[in-house]
């Protein structure tokens, strides 16, 4: 519905979310969980619960302080408890008397591998060992994604980043700039408009997907390392969702700045006009707009993936890329591909007949503030495409300089020709897996995929 009164047009206010697959909440100390999954002040006796205690060290036995701890003591109404560890590494956590922990994950700060376990009994004390992150590893999924693309990829390219802003200090990630589009926050003082700073880490690990660069002391690398990024914060600071308001603006402000490729790892559940018609008119100036398909198991495509003129992304995973014992395990599902076992359609991939590419999306690696940290979503798996797009654009000079229109259909065929079928429904995949030359592609391709 919309409205009109003179020249201004009133249309809905729509919530947008960072597609993440969900943790538990944390909630407070001295708090258990009710029969409906809600939490509740502890005021039963002492013998109605019991208290686990949870340990969490490196390998070498150093505590590790900041880790989340959660358990699921009935995972399918999501009942559980969740705590953060101390500087012993410790934390405990009250259940039912009895319960039994049908899933724990514990995620750790910035810097170290997840775990994941299954069916635990009453034990008091629990140590568990994280694993250090390699940012360079051979193994890990975006390095096999970006294969042998040159370190030089996306030279005079522009890529905006609309999410929760890009870390400026990370030593990987260089940033042209940006801008805080949160009205809110800027309607009554115009100098937060340079507050473009990560929020919430995730707009800086989807950043580093983009266009991490290497540098003498750490090799990580993104798809399209030379791309020029740009930051557009869309997602407040107290935690809430992202207006249409205001990532229409931040298309607009992309737009306007020359951006290429706009990248989008946000979604909703309902078409929405000021969005669309963003999208639209970033389409014809040429933009090439990616999105983020969202994560919940297998449902229908979020917008705005879901819109025609946008490039919405599933999100596949490979086993090899994450510890065995790790959370992304709980993302393992059929389908896999019959070419290569290793690769699997994720559990929390929303599928479609919108869905465009596919890209590794499971356990990635990448850039956020302090540090290196792995996450899951098609979050992760959008911005494989838009760093596959400048990268597509920067080896060829030409394509910058023919008409916009010309340029956006040069691009998306160029995407669609480089896709390999894994063998998945076309709702689940799309054409398939976009990849350049390079090792795993030509792998792929000799088993006739």
């Amino acid at each position: 519905m919309r409205e009109y009164a003179g020249d201004i047009r009133i249309i809905p206010l729509h919530i947008y979310e960072r597609p993440n697959p969900g943790k538990l909440p944390e909630r407070q100390a001295g708090e258990q969980p009710s029969s409906t999954g809600r939490s509740k002040p502890s005021d039963v006796e002492a013998e109605d619960v019991q208290t686990w205690c949870f340990r969490v060290t490196e390998r070498g036995g150093a505590p590790i302080a900041d880790a989340t701890v959660s358990v699921y003591t009935y995972y399918r109404r999501r009942e559980g408890v969740s705590g953060k560890t101390d500087v012993n590494g410790e934390v405990k956590l009250t259940v039912p008397s009895g319960s039994k922990i049908e899933r724990l994950y514990i995620h750790g700060p910035a810097g170290y591998w997840s775990i994941y376990r299954l069916s635990l009994n009453y034990d008091e004390e629990n140590t568990f060992f994280l694993d250090k992150i390699d940012p360079s590893a051979d193994n890990l999924a975006l390095k096999k994604f970006r294969g042998d693309i040159p370190l030089t990829a996306g030279e005079n390219v522009k890529v905006g980043i609309i999410d929760t802003g890009i870390t400026r200090t990370h030593p990987n990630v260089v940033v042209a700039g940006g801008r805080n589009c949160v009205f809110d926050e800027t309607v009554d003082d115009p100098q937060a408009i340079d507050e473009w700073d990560d929020i919430a880490a995730h707009g800086s690990h989807v950043a580093g997907i983009v266009a991490g660069r290497p540098t003498e002391a750490c090799g990580f690398a993104g798809v399209a390392p030379m791309a020029e990024l740009r930051a557009y914060r869309v997602f407040p600071k107290d935690g809430l969702g992202a207006s249409n308001f205001d990532i229409m603006k931040a298309i607009g402000f992309a737009v306007a700045d020359g951006c290429h490729v706009i990248n989008l790892s946000l979604g909703g559940t309902f078409s929405d006009e000021a969005i669309r018609a963003a999208v639209g008119d970033a389409r014809g100036q040429g933009v090439l707009v990616v999105a983020a398909a969202g994560n919940d198991g297998r449902k229908p495509v979020r917008y705005p993936a879901a819109l025609e003129s946008v490039i919405a992304v599933s999100a596949i995973g490979l086993r090899s890329s994450f510890p065995s014992d790790s959370v992304e395990q709980a993302e393992v599902a059929r389908p896999s591909c019959r070419a290569d076992p290793d690769i699997f359609l994720s559990a929390f991939t929303n599928t479609g007949p919108q869905i465009k590419l596919t890209a590794p999306g499971v356990g990635i690696v990448s850039t956020v503030p302090g540090g290196f940290q792995s996450m899951s979503g098609t979050s992760m798996s959008a911005p494989m495409i838009s760093g596959l797009a400048a990268a597509i654009l920067s080896r060829d000079p030409y394509g910058l300089t023919i008409s916009p229109e010309t340029r956006v259909k040069e691009l998306i065929r160029e995407l669609l020709d480089h896709a390999l079928s894994l063998g998945f429904d076309r709702d689940q995949e799309g054409a398939g897996l976009p990849l350049m030359a390079g090792p795993w592609r030509a792998a792929l391709t000799s088993t006739g995929k």
